[in-house]
């Protein structure tokens, strides 16, 4: 069976040194900014330090969540290659594909975006005491930020395949077979989307300093960042709630026909006085009935979108002036 490609696959493994000493690193920034900051700028309160040190946090669980994620998306297509249903196995080697072709793209844009950003405005770190070109604490920054859009890249890319492998094995009509042949395999494949939500919101330990960044930076630069966070935390609801919603659509459209069918069926039978016919149609429309679709996880979606609106509320809570501005901006 193939296997998906991507830079952290042996993380635990020969991978592991260069990721985590790219992290210390990364650490080591962070620590000597704030001592930094802390030394020249009186306004560099313990609350920002805290938002610091929890953005510094996600490098140390950062790279296991990716990692996670990438075995569940294994196992979820060695699976679904197991279930020897015509058709899939061509769709999870196409979808391997996808993530490691795409991914080079989105890391490059990823990196050119927000990595341009900051070459391009060099000011907007000003409030974190870093100074421009000049400076050689930004180009410590920007190596940092580099990496950091690299991994994160690698953790995008792998929500958005998950996403792409379940709306191609729709298309193919095959979820209907695999609910047919094997209900587990859909069970695990809706917990697989769990698993994905929940290791992409652990980039909400970046929230705060980015709420601090865009509170520093004034309302045009500030409402541009703010507009990309509120996605990525629409992201985190939808990698989970839009893959459940397609499986249970599909399988109750399914079980919705199939039960009209039998239902003719069993019409016939009873009107051609087929007695035998008519029981067995009965029996198959009963089963049916009683089937379960796929048993929703309401306490997984309420955890999620839990993750996802509490940084909004620590940002109206916080910035609520500053987002009142921007209100009045948009319907000025």
């Amino acid at each position: 069976m193939d296997r998906p490609k991507y830079w952290l696959y042996s993380l635990l493994k020969k991978e592991r040194l260069k990721v985590y000493v790219s992290c210390i690193y990364i650490l080591l920034c962070i620590a000597l900014i704030v001592a930094r900051a802390k030394g020249s700028n009186s306004e560099f309160d313990l609350k920002r330090t805290i938002y610091f040190y929890l953005a510094a946090l996600w490098l140390l669980i950062g790279p296991i969540a990716i990692n996670v994620f990438y075995k569940k998306y294994e196992e979820i297509g060695c699976l679904l290659e197991s279930s020897n249903i015509s058709g899939i196995s061509l769709v999870v080697k196409n979808n391997y594909k996808i993530n490691y072709e795409w991914g080079k793209i989105v890391s490059l844009f990823w990196e050119a975006l927000l990595g341009g950003f900051l070459v391009f405005f060099p000011q907007t770190l000003k409030s974190f005491s870093i100074y421009g070109y000049t400076d050689p604490w930004y180009w410590m920054f920007l190596i940092g930020a580099l990496f950091l859009l690299n991994l994160t890249a690698c953790g995008l890319m792998g929500v958005v395949s998950g996403f792409v492998l379940l709306i191609n094995i729709e298309k193919k009509t095959l979820i209907v077979l695999l609910w047919e042949k094997s209900r587990e395999t859909v069970e695990k494949l809706c917990k697989f989307y769990c698993t994905t939500a929940l290791c992409f919101s652990s980039g909400i330990l970046f929230i705060p300093i980015i709420f601090d960044f865009v509170f520093a930076n004034g309302l045009l630069m500030g409402s541009i960042v703010l507009f990309a966070v509120f996605i990525y935390l629409f992201l985190i609801v939808i990698s989970y709630i839009m893959p459940v919603y397609i499986l249970v659509k599909n399988i109750k459209k399914y079980k919705a026909n199939k039960i009209a069918e039998i239902e003719k069926k069993y019409q016939m039978a009873i009107n051609n006085e087929d007695h035998n016919a008519a029981i067995d149609y009965y029996y198959q429309m009963n089963y049916l009935e009683k089937k379960e679709e796929m048993p929703v996880n309401y306490k997984n979606i309420v955890q999620i979108v839990t993750v996802a609106i509490i940084p909004v509320i620590h940002f109206l809570k916080n910035y609520l002036s500053f987002f009142k501005e921007i209100i009045g901006m948009l319907f000025s």
